[in-house]
């Protein structure tokens, strides 16, 4: 009949369609949700519109330095999603452990101007996020503007409603992630 008890359907082939549509739509609610999630923390970092669309998948980097983009990526997990796996050792479990803190741990990109360091820590931004779902703030700034910005605190009154120096080193102290471009660009001059 289709009829549903306790958050249970019958098994009859209308309870067993109704269970699969009513699965499907909670999936295509948490894909919609993620999707928003991701876009908003996307459109709210403040990328350079020439490094929106960036992925490590689409980097050129990738076809000149593969075993660059391959060292970005998030090891890949030894935990299987097929019931009839057998479960890893435990040291297996422990350095993918290591290796994933290591992944997730702060990165310092550096190498010529043109190199691509931007656009493979934007790529390697948008791997994290589409990953961790914990992360809810990302911001992109260039050191010699954020340097600007922390200098325009300086000497201002206090009924100011611009933001105070705090509160700006807070924004991005408190970021889940923070791309920082540029650092030692402050020192060069033109």
């Amino acid at each position: 009949s289709g009829e549903t008890y306790f958050q249970k359907t019958c098994s009859c082939p209308e309870g067993i369609a109704q269970t699969e549509r009513r699965t499907a739509i909670r999936r295509a609610d948490r894909e919609a949700e993620e999707h928003h999630r991701i876009e908003g923390l996307w459109a709210s970092a403040n990328i350079p519109l020439r490094f929106i669309n960036m992925r490590l998948d689409t980097s050129p980097i990738l076809l000149t330095h593969p075993a660059i983009i391959e060292r970005l990526r998030q090891p890949p997990s030894p935990f299987s999603n097929d019931p009839n796996a057998i479960d890893p050792p435990e040291s297996v479990c422990d350095a993918w452990a290591e290796a994933d803190a290591i992944w997730r741990a702060s990165w310092f990109l550096y190498g010529p101007f043109g190199a691509g360091k931007t656009g493979s820590a934007i790529g390697l931004a948008r791997q994290r996020i589409e990953l961790d779902d914990e992360i809810q703030s990302f911001l992109f700034v260039t050191a010699p503007a954020m340097l600007s910005e922390l200098r325009s605190t300086y000497n201002r009154s206090r009924d100011d409603d611009a933001p105070s120096e705090q509160e700006v080193i807070n924004k991005y102290a408190q970021a889940d992630l923070l791309i920082l471009d540029d650092l030692g660009a402050e020192h060069i001059s033109s």
